[in-house]
């Protein structure tokens, strides 16, 4: 089932339920957007007033069921349940709509089974999250500079990476936003790219990337440890050396691919394996059947169900996908995609992708590196993180609808990162002449679902 143009922000969670079985009220059509967030398991149950019965028209995935409750302005809740798990219902696949928001009650199906799931939709959008204010005791530690990227880890810990001498290179923050921790001291000189990669059995390492020292690290966030480092200066692949490495990604097998490319002396991605060994090089003494000529990747994300590398080509103001086995480029979505009002080649700084929901985030600017307008006037400068459905696997379409904007309000998305488990993004503005003095950790922004 195609998704509707119904303009639905979505924070999703999951459930059970129980109800009387009616029709979906008529689509509400508002263009510009569509039924968007993420989807998390848990359950909501209670307060019903319909079930769907699923089918080929319908659509079978939670998806089609998260699509059903946004077509229906009196839906505020959804639940999907697969067929099979109450074995005393009648059979089928079933969406349940509820017209009160529903909190979660858990990770499983109210009869402790998996596999059922659920939403919270809202139709408005994103807005700035107020109540998030970074704080760092600065008056014992000097203030955190250069806030380059963030990661969000287990129980909404933010990780944050930044570049003050006075400040650990990288902060532990929780979900209000005040700094628990930090680590990497001597060992980190400019972090660029940070991303938490979670392996079986629940256990989490953190990634960054070290821009200057040519470095990539994998660290234990919750003891601070380093536990590996790769690279150092160079163009080399056996092994491999990087010139201003940026940005880390992973796929469930645990392999690893990177962005070479925030300037420096390289232009590539590269996929290593487990081992960190090279698979593939797509770029500078790339090893695939044909190289893209990157102008700076700045940024990439894994998407699970296409099997493909998303690459933030910065100064080439556009989006590229890789296929991830063989690295050879598959598609890409246009600096017409990302066109900022009177700008028509933003920079395309950084991309981030919720692969249980779908979508692709975005950030962009009408100024800073790569951008090929001329120089906003005071006051004009535009920064946003457009969000778009994530093509479906197969052939990558030339171009791309927005499904929403958010607006940056201070600084560019330099790297962005998302919160599965409410649907919060989060912009790392580095510091910038658009940035107020003495901004620190403020860099960092939180958008939440309205």
């Amino acid at each position: 089932m195609a998704l509707s143009r119904t303009a639905c922000l979505l924070v999703g969670l999951i459930g059970s339920a129980a109800g009387r079985t009616v029709g979906v009220s008529e689509t509400q059509q508002r263009p510009e957007s569509m039924c968007v967030g993420v989807v998390t398991n848990g359950t909501r149950p209670g307060q019903d007033y319909a079930s769907i019965k699923m089918n080929a028209s319908t659509g079978v995935s939670a998806l089609d069921c998260r699509t059903i409750c946004c077509d229906d302005p009196q839906c505020a809740t959804w639940v999907y349940v697969p067929a099979g798990l109450y074995p005393s219902r009648p059979p089928g696949t079933f969406c349940w709509l509820k017209a009160a928001k529903i909190d979660l009650k858990g990770s499983s199906c109210d009869n402790g089974k998996p596999g059922c799931v659920s939403g919270v939709v809202s139709r408005a959008g994103y807005v700035q999250d107020l109540t998030w204010k970074p704080t760092f005791p600065s008056a014992n530690h000097g203030e955190p500079t250069g806030v380059a990227s963030c990661a969000v880890g287990p129980n909404g810990t933010v990780y944050v990476g930044q570049r003050s001498p006075t400040v650990h290179p990288i902060l532990s923050l929780n979900h209000q936003g005040v700094v628990t921790g930090g680590f990497g001291d001597k060992m980190v000189k400019s972090l660029h790219g940070m991303q938490v990669q979670k392996v079986a059995g629940g256990t989490t390492f953190l990634w960054t990337t070290d821009s200057a020292n040519a470095t990539v690290s994998k660290w234990d966030p919750v003891t601070g440890t380093r536990i590996t480092a790769i690279g150092g200066k160079g163009t080399a692949v056996h092994p491999v050396q990087f010139g201003s490495v940026a940005d880390a990604a992973f796929d469930q097998a645990g392999m690893v691919y990177l962005s070479d490319g925030d300037g420096g002396i390289n232009a590539r991605v590269l996929k290593l394996n487990p081992a960190l060994g090279l698979v593939w090089a797509n770029g500078n003494n790339g090893t695939v059947a044909s190289n893209v000529a990157w102008a700076s990747p700045h940024s990439l994300a894994y998407d699970g169900v296409g099997h493909r590398v998303v690459v933030a080509d910065r100064n080439n103001n556009r989006l590229r996908f890789l296929d991830a086995d063989s690295g050879v480029a598959v598609g890409e979505w246009p600096p017409s995609v990302f066109a900022l009002g009177d700008c028509a080649l933003p920079s395309v700084w950084s991309v981030r992708i919720d692969s249980a929901a779908r979508l692709i985030f975005v950030g962009v600017s009408n100024f800073g590196s790569g951008a090929g307008c001329p120089p906003p006037a005071a006051g004009d400068t535009q920064a946003a993180i457009k969000v778009f459905q994530v093509p479906p696997p197969g052939a990558v379409p030339a171009t791309a609808d927005v499904a929403t904007t958010i607006p940056v309000e201070h600084g560019f998305p330099h790297e962005i990162c998302l919160d599965a488990s409410t649907g919060a993004v989060y912009s790392a503005a580095v510091d910038s002449a658009d940035l107020p003095t003495g901004t620190g950790l403020g860099a960092v922004t939180r958008y939440i679902p309205s």
